[in-house]
């Protein structure tokens, strides 16, 4: 499991490959798939799928994830923290 605080200048890029990968957006805004998503959004990326996005102005990224250890891994770590959060899942392929 990886828990990591990114910053990001505009137009860097990421790519992660872990099974599961979640990312919090904490400030500013990022590029996922053509779409923009701003601030206090949580990104679940499909497992094993692709990961990918560019900040589209300075941002504050953390990501989450890593390889499973149980079922539902990142659900649960969310659902344990009491958080109620808005998702959005990745159509990545």
């Amino acid at each position: 499991m990886f828990y990591i605080h990114l910053r990001f200048d505009t137009g860097a890029r990421l790519s992660a490959e872990y099974s599961e990968r979640a990312a919090y957006i904490v400030s500013g805004a990022v590029e996922v798939e053509g779409q923009a998503l701003q601030a206090r959004r949580m990104l679940i990326f499909r497992p094993n799928g692709d990961m990918q996005f560019t900040a589209l102005m300075p941002s504050t990224v953390m990501l989450l994830g890593g390889e499973p250890v149980g079922p539902d891994t990142l659900v649960n770590m969310i659902g344990a923290a009491g958080l109620h959060i808005e998702m959005r899942v990745s159509n990545a392929a």
